[in-house]
């Protein structure tokens, strides 16, 4: 097989997994730092030189007077002061890493030597126990987060691929009844099957439906056996309904780091240009050097907001500037326009620059508020974005020609009754399942109480103490301080922290859960000294991190109203 599908499935990729555990050199982390402060420091020299001491001096060439000179000058430095405090905040905090956490060593299985000089032991099979029959009584919850048990998602997938590749080489000349002999009567003994014994092929293939037998028999003659009346076939598709994700938000698989082989806290993810994993990681950003995580998303919102107003600042100033040295010479010659022309080539790059910084932080900032409004990281809105994308799909096919859209006619008649059928469909699913950046989003909070439902249910704070027990983390030092805290210390009440202090709408108290008080919003402040590590599950989830139905939801929000 090709090295670059065994790569795409994790079989033989140990090197690929040291590799990235290791981080990006300093020199090409820092590249684009560099560039980001060069730029801003030409468009504070050259605004202070050509725009506003041109001013202050009385020049003949200056654009304004005195007064105006004044007053641009003050408000430039303001901006430029709390831009230069947010983006020193942020290149000297850190994300939040995981290894800065206290946790338990796990043996790594990726080879830390040589390969040719290390003996690695062979890895034990997967046991997995036959399917019981017995139903859980009614009222009781499925539990994931008991299932904690560490295990290495390579080292399954060796195996995994190792077992396939034995059944296809037995396949040619396997006896398939001494395999189902031998399989029925593994099940019947309700013993457990490795992932160390070869699969037969005959287990693997999907046994599809029996085929009819003949109509007839070759003595008898075609005319004597009556034909039945085979009734007409709907081919077209059923009706699709919702299939929210399968996995848990604290399945273990996603509470293990394949590459740095520790286990991590939800919403955790492994960076590889910083070569570790990063709590509550929203995005790797090469502007700043490093990762945007739990201890610098308000920094990293600080300095986009900071930067906008700044570049809108320069871009509004110098416009009406550049017009008013364009009027200046009106009805003058082309030779004399040249020569008394005020606004020189340094003006119109500072004004290039700072448009450019104008359309790359005014996106950030409305994305990065929308997200924050929302309680997302970048990596979550991707993931809900493939979801919905993936029902647009379902929905297109199912309102075709070949679905149940076939019936509602063609032309343009017909694509106005499919689009009206797919929005009450999908109107349908909202309304028993909710949003799914809202509703099916595991760290939205529609209302305060809501947030006191989920922090302080016995149910919560017994799942998040176990999860903090069993993986053993916890803070070694609180971040931005360094002082030395106890176990004991985030064992107490692992979710309870300050209340919100804004109670409605929704999505301004979401955003307080993600930048945390107002004030933090437009100051790069610290304010909190424990974050990333445990989070208030949305009460429309289970306790094992499942979206639920509408019905299923606690009375705590079955009265809260639904927005879209």
């Amino acid at each position: 097989m090709p090295q670059g599908v065994l790569a795409r499935i994790g079989i033989g990729t140990r090197e690929r997994l040291k590799a990235d555990r290791k981080p990006d050199p300093w020199w090409l982390r820092y590249a684009n730092v560099v560039l980001v402060l060069l730029c801003v420091c030409w468009t504070c020299a050259i605004y202070l030189w050509r725009v506003c001491y041109p001013m202050l001096t009385e020049h003949p060439n200056a654009l304004g007077s005195r007064r105006l000179g004044i007053g641009l000058l003050v408000g430039f430095l303001m901006l430029c002061f709390f831009l230069s405090w947010s983006f020193i905040t942020i290149l000297g905090s850190r994300p939040g890493y995981v290894k800065d956490l206290v946790w338990k060593p796990q043996a790594r299985h990726d080879g830390e030597s040589d390969a040719s000089t290390t003996q690695y032991a062979p890895a034990e099979p997967i046991s997995i126990p036959a399917p019981s029959t017995q139903t859980p009584a009614a009222g009781e919850e499925l539990s994931s987060v008991r299932n904690t048990n560490v295990f290495s998602p390579a080292d399954e997938r060796e195996q995994r691929w190792l077992a396939f590749e034995q059944s296809l080489a037995a396949s040619p000349s396997i006896n398939t009844s001494n395999l189902e002999t031998e399989s029925h009567a593994r099940a019947a003994s309700g013993s457990k099957v490795s992932y160390s014994d070869p699969i037969p092929l005959s287990e693997v293939l999907i046994q599809g439906p029996e085929l009819p037998e003949p109509p007839g028999r070759p003595e008898a003659s075609a005319s004597s056996i009556p034909q039945p009346q085979t009734p007409a076939v709907d081919t077209r598709m059923p009706e699709p309904s919702r299939r929210p994700p399968e996995m848990s938000v604290y399945a273990p698989s996603l509470l293990q780091c394949q590459h740095c082989q520790r286990t991590r806290p939800p919403r955790a993810h492994h960076c590889r240009r910083c070569g570790t994993c990063v709590l509550r990681m929203d995005h790797h950003c090469p502007w700043i050097g490093g990762c945007v995580g739990a201890h610098n998303y308000q920094y990293y919102y600080n300095t986009v907001f900071w930067g906008l107003l700044l570049s809108t600042y320069v871009i509004v100033s110098m416009a009406v500037l550049f017009a008013r040295g364009v009027k200046s010479q009106k009805g003058l010659p082309w030779s004399e326009r040249i020569r008394g022309w005020n606004v020189d080539g340094f003006m119109i790059s500072v004004f290039a620059i700072s448009f450019f910084f104008f359309l790359f932080t005014g996106s950030l900032f409305v994305m990065h508020t929308y997200l924050s409004g929302h309680n997302l990281t970048s990596i979550e809105q991707r993931a809900i974005n493939s979801f919905r994308a993936r029902e647009g799909l379902l929905l297109q096919r199912y309102y075709s020609q070949a679905g149940q859209g076939g019936t509602l006619g063609s032309g343009p008649i017909g694509m106005w009754r499919r689009f009206k059928a797919r929005r009450r469909l999908l109107h349908a699913w909202n309304e028993r399942w909710g949003y799914p950046h809202k509703q099916g989003n595991p760290w939205w909070l529609g209302s305060v109480q809501e947030w006191e439902y989920a922090a302080t249910s016995p149910e919560a704070i017994a799942r998040e103490s176990e999860l903090e027990k069993t993986h053993g983390l916890f803070y070694a030092s609180l971040p931005h301080t360094g002082r030395q805290v106890s176990k004991s210390t985030s064992d107490d009440a692992p979710l309870l922290e300050t209340k919100p202090s804004i109670r409605r709408p929704p999505y301004l108290l979401n955003m307080e859960q993600s930048l945390g008080p107002v004030w933090g919003w437009f100051l790069p402040i610290p304010h909190r000294t424990r974050r990333g590590l445990h989070f208030p599950l949305n009460p429309r989830f289970s306790q094992d991190g499942i979206w639920k139905p509408k019905e299923l939801w606690p009375a705590v929000v079955q009265g809260a109203p639904e927005t879209s």
